[in-house]
């Protein structure tokens, strides 16, 4: 479910960056301090199109947000980061004033905080698109950045116009980058099964780069179990019919 790459002495390699948005392709972003501004460039939906924008950008640190989608729908509109501001007003480049927010997680129940939040308020909810991470960036503008510590939903990470960052969770260090998560390593097949305790149609999945394995459920995986060719997003669509589990990496 989506990966945070925080880049402090160094950038992603381009098979680094491959790999991200292959485990994680409905959108990215990237963000950085420079010159007291905050600065980003969002809702880049292929990699060519990334690799675009990203492969200029000199600036370290600088963050990376490469989107799964779990709430909101797929759109340029909900790639990361998002304003943490009082609207939290969508750009998909922005520079300016307002310190940025990075999500890896879900929030669950946010819709409903959402609806809460602004009519305890008194205010009407401000156009465009939603999300839970868009919620989150309105609710660090009014209660400050420590209400990550309690408001459960995942890893956080705040970029400031002065370039601090500020990292809520644990993440992994690869050489100079820090990762929310071990997306950025290449899919491969293994045994065991991965999800948050769901299945589609009673079966356990697991996927490679280019297509995805099926097997009973409890009973594990074998070389010459069913072999479903996929096309793109298709496991994950899957998954998301059953509404029951997310796809997540396989455990190692």
């Amino acid at each position: 479910m989506c990966i945070i790459a925080i880049c402090e002495d160094r950038k992603l390699t381009k098979t680094e960056a491959e790999n991200c948005f292959k485990n994680n392709n409905d959108g990215a972003g990237i963000g950085w301090a420079e010159k007291g501004f905050s600065r980003y460039s969002k809702g880049l939906m292929s990699f060519d199109e990334f690799w675009y924008v990203y492969e200029p950008i000199n600036v370290l640190p600088h963050v990376v947000h490469f989107r799964n989608e779990t709430s909101g729908g797929v759109c340029p509109q909900l790639t990361h980061p998002f304003n943490i501001s009082e609207e939290s007003k969508i750009y998909l480049d922005y520079e300016g004033k307002d310190p940025l927010l990075f999500h890896n997680g879900v929030l669950t129940g946010w819709d409903n905080s959402l609806l809460d939040f602004y009519i305890k308020n008194g205010a009407k909810i401000p156009d465009g698109e939603w999300s839970d991470s868009r919620f989150v960036a309105v609710l660090v503008h009014h209660l400050g950045k420590m209400v990550l510590k309690f408001k459960r939903g995942g890893k956080y990470v705040l970029v400031s116009p002065d370039g601090n960052i500020t990292i809520f969770g644990d993440f992994e260090t690869v050489k100079g980058v820090r990762f929310s998560n071990n997306g950025y390593e290449k899919y491969s097949y293994r045994r065991g099964f991965v999800g948050y305790g769901g299945s589609y149609d009673g079966l356990e999945w697991i996927y490679g780069e280019d297509e995805g394995y099926a097997g009973k459920w409890g009973g594990g995986l074998k070389s010459n179990d069913k072999v479903v060719t996929t096309t793109k997003n298709s496991t994950k669509d899957n998954w998301q019919k059953s509404k029951s589990a997310l796809l997540n990496k396989p455990s190692k």
